[in-house]
């Protein structure tokens, strides 16, 4: 954090600036947007970081402040482009870099893309000035469902559930709760949050178990879910946190809970649970041992 250029290499000899989203690939690597210095980069398991591809590579990628990103079930590497002129981009595996336009859409801020197993992707669109923002669903350049999101509220990141049956919406800034989308019925519904972010020591809190209405949340920027169905989630002001749903999977009467991190303190140090800090947590991913966050 805080240097002036990427660099190759092994465990602490490589260094990235800005790492934005993680995401696992089928051989168990790992594949990383930066938005420091515009580019994907790939890291293996014995944490080995190389250059797949960068704003000195791709004239596409001058300004694109590539976000958060998801692979199709070939392969393909589908990157949100927030900057700029908002774009969605692909990458393979030899770091060929297109743009995947949208057609009759739009888009401005696009924070994420995730992809369903029929290969359909799901974009969060976070809108600019006082325009609303969207969740899209597309397939082969066309929208095909659109979820409106209010102007009074802005949205940040979106993840999946396990099973992919639904969707789950986090804030931006004073977004302040969390939605959840059923694709099965194509609602959508608050499910979390008080809708007034913290701003705060004093006005951070996991709210009352099994009453997620009752948490504080503000910026997310990184979200995902593990097989049991917890969603582990960053909060911009320093901590990780999970949504746990009740023992019937009603994420409505779930639970919030930070595990990780002194909210306010953004200051990454290591430690155990109650001692190690983040500054500004960004993108997750479960390692292909579905334990390892």
């Amino acid at each position: 954090s805080g240097t002036t250029a990427d660099v190759a290499g092994q465990g602490l000899n490589a260094r990235l600036k800005n790492p934005q989203d993680i995401v696992l690939a089928s051989d168990g690597s790992f594949w990383i947007t930066t938005r420091g210095i515009h580019g994907v980069w790939r890291m293996t398991t014995d944490y080995t970081l190389s250059k797949i591809v960068n704003v000195n590579d791709n004239s596409l990628l001058t300004n694109a402040y590539l976000w958060g990103a998801d692979f199709d079930s070939k392969g393909l590497f589908y990157i949100a482009g927030k900057g700029g002129t908002s774009r969605v981009y692909t990458c393979d595996a030899s770091g060929n870099l297109a743009e995947y336009k949208i057609n009759d859409y739009t888009l401005a801020n696009t924070m994420k893309v995730l992809v369903d197993d029929s290969d359909n992707l799901y974009l969060m669109v976070r809108g600019s000035g006082s325009g609303k923002g969207a969740v899209l669903k597309v397939k082969d350049n066309v929208v095909l469902k659109t979820w409106n999101l209010t102007a009074s509220k802005l949205y940040e990141m979106i993840c999946f559930s396990y099973d992919k049956s639904k969707l789950f919406v986090f804030p931006q800034g004073a977004g302040g709760e969390i939605k959840m989308i059923d694709l099965t019925d194509d609602s959508m519904v608050t499910i979390a949050g008080t809708g007034t972010a913290h701003t705060s020591v004093a006005t951070y809190t996991d709210g009352t178990p099994g009453q997620p209405l009752t948490a504080t949340i503000q910026q997310c920027d990184g979200a995902i879910c593990a097989a049991d169905g917890t969603i582990y989630f960053g909060d911009v002001k320093g901590t990780i946190r999970t949504f746990r749903p009740d023992a019937s999977g009603d994420y409505s009467k779930g639970t919030i809970k930070t595990i990780i991190g002194t909210p306010y303190t953004t200051v990454c140090k290591d430690g155990v649970a109650g001692e190690a800090t983040f500054a500004y947590p960004e993108g997750m991913a479960l390692a292909a041992d579905g334990k390892t966050l």
